[in-house]
């Protein structure tokens, strides 16, 4: 299934090519041209555009800090910004957007969300992934990191590995095991950790390009709320199942029009240098357009699905900030791949 533009959709993409084009200077080539700290300065500023207009988490509701928009308008904004040469959000909002927000949609109650969504949308929060360890990657289920309760909170006592981005984050969602006498998989809360606090240290791990993209993070008598738990005690496992399925959806359906918009600069590129007629460079893009066109199919199957209520690991039915269900409403991610 390939849905299609209509009217609104339409006027939809106009708004946003307009907001685009008021972001970005004339002879702009995108933000790879520019040097680290403007690259830095620029992705703020369109965040916090962004955040104004509710387009951070377009498909959420405006009382969670939405817009209230459908699956469609999402994928178009990531078309136009992609075409324009310009991320759509910031690395974070994998995090603490696509993936643990709407987790959370899924599973927390309204007072939670009201809590956390708009200052995740608004950028105030801003969350990293507390899965992996040193003796549980691969085999998650045996994570060590041990919460106990202590009247109203939670102490944590652990180790977390390979933390993408936590040493720019304020809080942490993290598996920890609440109950050390289940079974491995069901003994496992997700917490929601602030990490601005003592008993919390992050190590930032330094890679050949001399880059601090990933972290240790260690607890040692860390604190958080008791009701700070997405989902329930104890169940942990399936939330984060939940959490995994709504990461995977996102990448099936927002790489193919990152993937075949480079393609096509590629290709412009290859035309402009007089090298399209080499028969190994022909060889090579054809084999790219292939891959490209896989992924596109792949991300069509994974958005029928979605438009037919479908979800990524069959969670409970999904709620918002005021409390109503909201089954029929669809993931907050690209339901529409860029048409070759």
């Amino acid at each position: 299934m390939e849905p299609q533009d209509t009217e609104r959709t339409e006027r939809f993409r106009a708004s946003v090519r307009a907001f685009v084009a008021s972001l970005t200077p004339p002879g702009w080539r995108g933000i790879g041209a520019l040097a680290p700290i403007e690259r830095e300065e620029f992705q703020e500023m369109t965040r916090a555009a962004l955040a104004e207009r509710g387009w951070v988490a377009p498909a959420w509701p405006a009382e969670c800090g939405g817009a209230g928009h459908g699956p469609t308008e999402l994928v178009i904004l990531v078309e136009e910004f992609t075409a324009a040469g310009i991320p759509f959000g910031s690395d974070n909002d994998e995090f603490g957007v696509t993936m643990l927000s709407n987790t959370m949609l899924r599973w927390s109650d309204p007072a939670l969300l009201r809590r956390f969504l708009p200052r995740i949308a608004s950028g105030e929060y801003v969350f990293a992934q507390g899965f992996s360890e040193p003796g549980a990657g691969s085999d998650l289920a045996s994570l060590a990191l041990r919460a106990e309760r202590a009247d109203n909170r939670w102490v944590l006592n652990g180790q977390k590995l390979w933390s993408s981005g936590a040493h720019r984050a304020n809080w942490m969602f993290v598996l920890a095991r609440t109950n050390r006498d289940a079974p491995a998989h069901r003994g496992i809360s997700m917490l929601l950790v602030p990490l601005d606090q003592p008993g919390i240290e992050i190590r930032p791990i330094r890679n050949l390009t001399g880059e601090t993209d990933f972290n240790e993070v260690f607890f040692d008598d860390a604190t958080t709320e008791f009701n700070l738990v997405v989902g329930e005690v104890n169940q942990g496992w399936a939330v984060a199942m939940t959490l995994l399925g709504f990461e995977r959806g996102a990448t099936a359906l927002k790489a193919p029009i990152r993937f075949r918009n480079e393609l096509d600069r590629l290709i412009e590129l290859i035309r402009e240098r007089g090298l399209d007629r080499d028969r190994d460079i022909r060889r090579r893009v054809t084999w790219s357009h292939d891959q490209v066109e896989k992924l596109r199919c792949h991300g069509l199957r994974t958005a029928t699905a979605l438009i037919a209520g479908e979800s990524p690991a069959r969670p409970p039915p999904r709620s918002n900030c005021s409390g109503a269900s909201t089954t029929s409403e669809q993931p907050s991610w690209p339901s529409r791949p860029r048409p070759a």
